[in-house]
């Protein structure tokens, strides 16, 4: 199944589409048909269970993907803001055990240079090494510490 994605304007499989419906701004798109055979397990899953098009912010355009991080919020406001962390934590009453929680991923432009494939490998990848642990799209869920689908059990 295809899945447009954001591209630069001079990518030679670029379509261009108005960015605005009265206006001349212009969007780059490319749809990407990646080698499932090629493609890393969670990279494999994700092109799976996105919509047709990952080209902008809305959920709609992103499966609603929600993205739980291997730190919990409390973990994360110590280490991002120190001086504020405690404070946040009582005002708001963040659990410990709350884990971080990312529901507006940008998926990156694809480059000129790149294929289908290793594009969604570079997205597969970067979910890990922003320490992502466990994915959701739609009611299906990845789990990425065990490399494979998780049946929402647990």
């Amino acid at each position: 199944m295809p899945i447009t994605v954001s591209c630069l304007s001079y990518d030679p499989h670029a379509q261009g589409i108005p960015k605005y419906p009265h206006g001349p701004a212009t969007r780059w798109i490319r749809r990407t048909i990646p080698d499932v055979a090629q493609l890393t397990p969670l990279a494999s899953w994700l092109v799976a269970h996105l919509p047709a098009s990952v080209a902008g912010r809305w959920p709609t355009l992103t499966g609603n993907l929600r993205c739980e991080g291997l730190e919990t919020e409390r973990q994360a406001l110590r280490r991002q803001r120190p001086a504020l962390a405690e404070r946040l934590i009582v005002c708001y009453g963040i659990s410990e055990t709350q884990p971080t929680v990312i529901e507006s991923w940008l998926f990156p432009q694809i480059q000129p240079h790149e294929t289908d494939t290793d594009y969604w490998n570079r997205v597969a990848q970067a979910l890990v090494q922003a320490g992502t642990a466990c994915l959701s799209i739609d009611g299906s869920h990845y789990i990425i510490a065990a490399a494979r689908p998780h049946d929402g059990s647990a």
